[in-house]
């Protein structure tokens, strides 16, 4: 084998070697951008979750304000959401 053989196999084995740590390397890249990802996507729905819980207990809370609102209005107790709210109001009302 002559110099010049010998200097190409070391070039080829290095270019390889090379070749195999740039696919390391973005194959590193796709799994930390898919765990980053999966992460942020994690964090996005806990997000969504209390955002939603939060407008339920708005809801909620506003719906209860327009109950006692026509209550005071009117009087009298036309409707409530449930026989538990019923039992409450009627007690606190009339003590």
């Amino acid at each position: 084998m002559t110099r010049t053989q010998e200097v190409q196999e070391q070039l080829e084995r290095k270019l390889d070697e090379l070749s195999l740590q740039i696919f390391h390397l973005q194959t590193k890249a796709r799994i930390e951008h898919a765990r980053v990802q999966y992460e942020i996507e994690q964090e996005m729905d806990d997000l969504r979750k209390q955002r939603d819980e939060t407008r339920s207990r708005l809801d909620k809370l506003k719906a209860s304000e327009r109950d006692r609102d026509q209550v005071n209005r009117t009087g009298e107790v036309t409707s409530f959401p449930s026989m538990e709210n019923a039992v409450k109001r009627t007690f606190t009302r009339f003590g």
